[in-house]
């Protein structure tokens, strides 16, 4: 196991959690920069989310050890469930633990992609790149403003500034597609992409094949509206006989069949 006391540290010790989502951070970092191997941005993307599952259980943990478990009661054994990100999420935030909807958008979307790989065939495009982007910003802020934990300490400065630098990278495309959508001629409508989930996404047949373009991960896609959440989602991920996305047409489908006992949700 690697020893990641910070440097010149010969008292503290990192916790499992904390060491491990370490570790997960430093290996989505080298497989995000390593853009020539086919699979690479896969690993990032699981890399990363399993970077940042831990960095909410670690939160969790300090601030009452039995909250990472799935069932605060019985005996605590190494087999016992975990909670998972959503949960970890929903606990912090009771906890008053300061989580914004910005934050919770960009976990929703590395969890969607994580999904993505692990149950259906991998088919890489610059959507997963920005996810891991989006992953590593929030790991670095929620390291610093929810654990007080430093990672350049952790990480060493030569990662620490990668990482920092694919950040900015991913910030700077952004704004980079927001101009290019600026200068397009005549009044295009913009929304969310449902792939990337930047505001770059613009809907005109003009500027593509198909109904919309992101000028942002450059995917071209046939979109539907939403009419229950108002999201812009790709065709295939849209039940025609709901007139929603997949997400909505699921829910609607589960409280027609059990309409009590949903309020909890």
């Amino acid at each position: 196991m690697n020893d990641r006391r910070p440097p010149g540290d010969s008292v503290r010790l990192p916790s499992p959690l904390f060491e491990n989502a370490v570790d997960s951070l430093d290996l989505a970092l080298h497989f995000l920069l390593e853009s020539d191997r086919h699979t690479a941005h896969k690993h990032a993307v699981l890399s990363s989310f399993h970077a940042v599952e831990l960095l909410l259980k670690e939160r969790l943990h300090r601030e009452h050890p039995l909250l990472v478990f799935a069932k605060s009661g019985g005996t605590v054994s190494d087999d016992a469930r975990t909670v998972g990100v959503g949960e970890a999420y929903a606990r912090l935030r009771n906890a008053g633990v300061g989580l914004d909807s910005e934050d919770w958008t960009a976990l929703v979307l590395l969890q969607r992609h994580r999904n993505r790989i692990q149950h259906r065939h991998f088919d890489p495009d610059s959507s997963y790149a920005a996810t891991t982007r989006k992953a590593l910003g929030f790991a670095l802020r929620f390291a610093r403003d929810s654990l007080g934990e430093d990672l350049e300490q952790w990480l060493g400065t030569e990662v620490y500034e990668a990482a920092t630098g694919e950040i900015l990278t991913h910030r700077e495309l952004v704004e980079d597609a927001s101009i290019r959508v600026e200068r397009l001629d005549g009044e295009v409508e913009v929304t969310t992409c449902p792939s990337c989930g930047e505001e770059t996404l613009v809907l005109d047949t003009a500027v593509s094949a198909t109904n919309a373009r992101c000028f942002f991960c450059l995917g071209e896609f046939d979109v539907e509206t939403c009419a229950h959440c108002d999201r812009q989602v790709e065709s295939k991920d849209f039940n025609v006989d709901w007139g929603a996305c997949v997400d909505c047409a699921n829910l609607m489908s589960e409280r027609e069949h059990h309409p009590t006992g949903f309020d909890q949700y």
